[in-house]
């Protein structure tokens, strides 16, 4: 869903100090200044200049039988991901490479779901793994350059 920066704690850095701000600021790209949301400075998607525009609010995977609710914490810092499935960034040319997919790992025996998000030159790829006991990991890296 879209961003709201009224869930989130949005700081700016003033020299050494980091000041609580009570909406987000425009952004000037010519001159980037330090903005933290919910304490973090990485945030991915947003290439530094940007606020970011969607969030993931839920995320549910139905993995045979089972539905795993994948926890909030796994999802932060994840701005603006382009959940298109492979068959339809076929169909597009504006969507090329901004898919979605899940695999199964035969070697780890584990879910794995691969997106990519961003926007510019802030593009990233976030993986989740989840493992047949429910044990989930994410990670992310930029893409590009």
């Amino acid at each position: 869903g879209p961003w709201e920066p009224t869930e989130h704690k949005l700081e700016k850095r003033e020299g050494d100090v980091w000041q609580v701000i009570t909406k987000p600021e425009d952004l000037n790209y010519r001159k980037p200044l330090a903005y933290r949301i919910d304490g973090r400075e990485s945030t991915l998607g947003s290439d530094g200049f940007a606020w970011p525009h969607c969030e993931v609010k839920l995320f549910v995977v139905k993995w045979g039988d089972r539905i795993i609710n994948i926890p909030r914490k796994h999802l932060r810092d994840y701005y603006d991901l382009l959940l298109y499935k492979v068959e339809e960034t076929k169909k597009n040319d504006d969507i090329g490479g901004c898919w979605t997919k899940a695999e199964f790992d035969p070697k780890s025996g584990e879910l794995v779901i691969v997106a990519n998000g961003g926007g510019g030159a802030g593009w990233y790829r976030a993986t989740w793994r989840i493992s047949p006991d429910g044990t989930i990991k994410d990670s992310a890296k930029p893409l590009g350059d």
